[in-house]
């Protein structure tokens, strides 16, 4: 019986735990959806709102940020990043994550030494703005056709733990 609480507790630790990293995909998945929709509407006023670094675009450690079809960063909450060419820059593990974001929306190959993902994230590693760390990070995106013939990438994601050694 002395075993019995300890698992117990750990059980529900555990469960807690995935439950918040699942409703804080869900809420990064929904920023990715209300972005691009924000974006159909008026894409330059949607940039602006992004790069305020307010609610609802920026929330502590769930953000959203786009890239357009170059990679080039055209909105973010840190400014310094903003019209930054990030193709082919790789993460501290090697993962040229934005590449393979790249690739899944318009269904290109290449190797971007990623960690295995789906078709609808992909991991990578991260400085949390929250806690000025690096952190794995699941990144779910869309590609999003303004009717003046522009594409953008619109991405937000959930720090999953602090980085203790890269993974493949």
């Amino acid at each position: 019986m002395k075993w019995l609480f300890p698992f117990v507790l750990s059980l529900c630790l555990f469960s807690s735990f995935a439950w918040a990293n699942s409703e804080n995909e869900f809420l990064a998945k929904k920023l990715v959806l209300e972005t691009s929709r924000d974006i159909l509407k008026d894409a330059q006023g949607t940039f602006e709102k992004i790069k305020s670094g307010n609610l609802p675009y920026k929330n502590g450690e769930l953000y959203v940020f786009v890239y357009d079809l170059s990679l080039n960063m055209v909105a973010h909450y840190d400014k310094k990043l903003i019209g930054v060419n990030l193709k082919g820059k790789a993460d501290v593990c090697g993962c040229l994550f934005r590449d393979e974001i790249y690739n899944r929306v318009t269904n290109s190959v290449g190797d971007t030494n990623c960690r295995s993902s789906d078709k609808d994230f992909v991991f990578y590693v991260y400085k949390n703005p929250k806690t000025g760390k690096l952190e794995h990070k699941k990144a779910f995106f869309k590609l999003t056709k303004i009717p003046d013939g522009r594409t953008y990438i619109v991405v937000s994601g959930v720090y999953l733990k602090e980085l203790r050694e890269c993974e493949k």
